[in-house]
């Protein structure tokens, strides 16, 4: 058992066999493990073998790396113990008329998650950095005069997307022009 200063456990594991086995010392090591000698009954000859352990426990680093809106998740964690991360709002605003949506998770970390979703779990051995990607989106506004109609409709389109603009005039008028910022 790994407890933290308030004797909260951290991480616990049992080590050991279907028999009896019994631990006579624990010594710190220099890597910041633990020596735990004993015997066995479950291994070796089954009559209480020599039975030494070498136990490791490090934490491991999670880093959730975001640009846009608010991420859970980044802490340190006993490792083989499991690590939840994830954004709160898919959709987040920009300036006038921009918006970034999130489109999903890259790792370059070995147990790194990469997907979708916009929450994931991840069993932690290293260190791992998870990035959020986020798209950035343009709101369309399309108005016309009474003399017809326009398309497509109002709306949010991706950065670099290419829309075409359609009018279609009322019998007795025509376009006579288009006119935009942004």
């Amino acid at each position: 058992i790994k407890t933290d200063s308030e004797g909260s456990i951290l991480q616990q594991k049992l080590f050991g066999g279907s028999s009896t086995e019994h631990s006579w010392d624990i010594i710190p090591s220099n890597d910041g493990g633990y020596f735990v000698a004993g015997v066995t009954n479950s291994f070796g000859n089954g009559n209480y073998d020599i039975y030494l352990l070498k136990i490791n426990y490090r934490n491991s680093t999670l880093s959730v790396v975001n640009d846009r809106g608010s991420v859970t998740g980044s802490g340190s964690y006993v490792d083989g113990s499991t690590a939840s991360f994830g954004v709160s709002s898919t959709n987040v605003s920009g300036a006038s008329g921009v918006r970034y949506v999130f489109i999903g998770w890259t790792s370059n970390s070995s147990g790194g998650y990469t997907g979708s979703n916009t929450s994931a779990t991840i069993t932690m051995n290293d260190d791992v950095t998870m990035e959020a990607q986020w798209k950035t989106q343009y709101y369309l506004t399309m108005e016309s005069g009474e003399g017809g109609s326009v398309s497509p409709s109002s709306g949010w389109y991706d950065k670099g997307e290419q829309v075409e603009l359609k009018t279609t005039p009322l019998l007795g008028y025509r376009l006579a022009r288009w006119q935009g910022s942004g």
